[in-house]
């Protein structure tokens, strides 16, 4: 298991263009499970709906949990897209 966390640095927050490449970059990662942990739940990285439902503005914080095989792997994966998408 993995964990880490992150603050939201884009002025538009998580939005629709972001969302689908983290969650396209979640999904290269089957064998893992990829939630972002807030207000006592988990949400499912891989969900386009549950993603955005979380209405992460400027200055949110990410706490990003995976668990399973290549979790490494995947949490350098989803650095890398936040960091290009903006967000991070």
């Amino acid at each position: 298991m993995i964990e880490k966390k992150f603050i939201i640095r884009s002025a538009e927050g998580l939005h629709l263009k972001p969302a689908q490449s983290i969650v396209q970059a979640a999904n290269d990662f089957p064998e893992a499970e990829i939630h972002i942990l807030q207000d006592g739940g988990a949400t499912d990285v891989k969900s386009i709906l549950d993603l955005l439902s979380l209405g992460l503005a400027e200055g949110a914080e990410i706490h990003l949990k995976i668990t399973g095989k290549r979790a490494s792997e995947a949490l350098e994966r989803l650095e890398s897209v936040c960091k290009e998408e903006g967000l991070i």
